[in-house]
């Protein structure tokens, strides 16, 4: 960080329920694998019965990384550019286990699912540790630089883009 820049971030752990919902409404998250380099993927998933259900199709690199290790982290984040800069970021952070998923019935995904591919495997994360952040302030800074003549800050960049002022 470059002398100038101050941080002023103000978070703070979100409550069960403002954890649960969030989870609910959302539907994607990054999946990252332990191993001897680190390798993280976008994933959607269901969150069903208290667990993330994530579907991996086969064969490939991720594959190769769950016979090393099924350790594995899963991060779902909401910038508040995604929400119109209505509300403020936001994320939830796992770390667990990867585990095939041995009752499709049991989270309902034989109705959802009828016929899987035979490329895609569903896994579950058996959860070790949960945590989560709510940024307090809105709009949600997580930095303030100072700018250069001409230049503008991320936020207003992104406030540009959004309302159509500057392309991307």
């Amino acid at each position: 960080m470059t002398s100038g820049n101050k941080v002023e971030t103000s978070n703070r752990e979100l409550n069960d329920a403002e954890r649960e919902e969030f989870i609910l409404n959302n539907n994607w998250g990054f999946l990252a694998f332990a191993g001897d380099k680190p390798y993280a993927i976008p994933v959607s998933y269901v969150y069903r019965k208290g667990t993330f259900i994530i579907g991996l199709a086969t064969p490939g690199r991720k594959m190769d990384y769950i016979q090393k290790s099924r350790n594995v982290s899963f991060t779902i984040a909401k910038p508040h550019v995604l929400t119109g800069f209505k509300e403020p970021c936001s994320g939830v952070m796992v770390e667990g286990e990867l585990e095939e998923v041995p009752d499709r019935a049991y989270y309902g995904m034989d109705k959802e699912l009828p016929e899987m591919p035979e490329n895609l495997k569903l896994f579950r994360i058996k959860v070790d540790k949960v945590g989560s952040r709510k940024c307090t302030n809105i709009p949600c800074r997580v930095f303030t630089p100072e700018i250069k003549k001409g230049w503008v800050s991320a936020e207003v960049y992104a406030h540009q883009v959004h309302e159509g002022r500057m392309s991307k």
